[in-house]
């Protein structure tokens, strides 16, 4: 099992989404009956290499799930909303309180305190919303 486990590794690291599929599924075809550690590997493996879709295609398909299993499919959805939330702020469009409050929320799994705190100033001074007691709430 270390080589697959090696393997994984390599291609979450080198975002290799090609060869992370090969050895998923080669993976799959050798070892009957995976256990919930090594589904965890696959979806830490799909996630850093970008595939949320694949991500949630194994979770999905996971006879079992732990602890592990939940905290990577939320900490890397929390990781794509706030890269969805950077692109959105290019197109020029404004967001509302609600759309802040998925990112402090979202800050909040990643526990990036920074981040959270940035976005909240950005909401007051850049986008002229002022906060109410729930937008207090959240970014805490």
């Amino acid at each position: 099992m270390d080589p697959y486990l090696s393997l994984m590794n390599k291609c979450g690291e080198s975002q290799a989404l090609e060869q992370a599929t090969e050895v998923h599924n080669h993976l799959t075809r050798s070892v009957p009956n995976l256990d919930v550690h090594i589904h965890n590997k696959i979806l830490k493996m799909y996630s850093k290499c970008g595939s949320m879709e694949a991500a949630f295609l194994v979770f999905d398909e996971m006879p079992r799930r732990n602890l592990t299993s939940w905290d990577t499919m939320i900490t890397w959805r929390a990781k794509n909303i706030i890269d969805m939330f950077t692109e959105f702020k290019i197109t020029g469009l404004k967001p509302d309180n609600q759309m802040f409050h998925d990112v402090f929320a979202a800050c909040s799994v990643v526990r990036d305190m920074k981040e959270g705190l940035l976005h909240f100033n950005l909401m007051v001074k850049n986008y002229n919303l002022p906060p109410s007691m729930d937008d207090y709430v959240k970014v805490v």
